[in-house]
């Protein structure tokens, strides 16, 4: 994981978040240099390719239920 050009963290597990509609991954940070985390732009290196992502330190979740897939 990179921020500003270095690396700060790695990344532990990673999978798509079914029921939030994009891929979520976990991830060990070193945060000496940054003030504030959350919601913290951010790039994984995922297979030699750089992708864009945000830093979320609550619990991801859609409370509502309104992104869960509906049985009936």
């Amino acid at each position: 994981m990179y921020y500003d050009v270095r690396i700060i963290g790695q990344t532990t597990s990673a999978a798509i978040g079914c029921r939030l509609g994009y891929l979520v991954a976990i991830a060990h940070l070193t945060t000496d240099h940054i003030d504030r985390l959350d919601d913290l732009s951010v790039e994984l290196d995922i297979a030699g390719t750089m992708v864009a992502g945000n830093v979320v330190i609550c619990p991801v979740f859609y409370p509502s239920g309104t992104r869960l897939i509906n049985s009936n």
